[in-house]
C-alpha cells in the first residue's frame, strides 16, 4: 500500500521536524534542562 507508507515517512519526517524545533524552543526557554 503506497499510500499508508507515504503516511508513515510524512509522520517521521514531521517527528524529525518537530523534536529539532521542539529542542531549539526548550534551550531558548530555559537552559537548565
Amino acid at each position: 500500500m503506497p499510500f499508508v507508507r507515504f503516511v508513515v515517512y510524512y509522520l517521521l519526517y514531521l517527528q524529525i521536524i518537530y523534536n529539532t524545533y521542539g529542542k531549539a524552543n526548550q534551550q531558548n526557554k530555559r537552559s537548565s534542562h
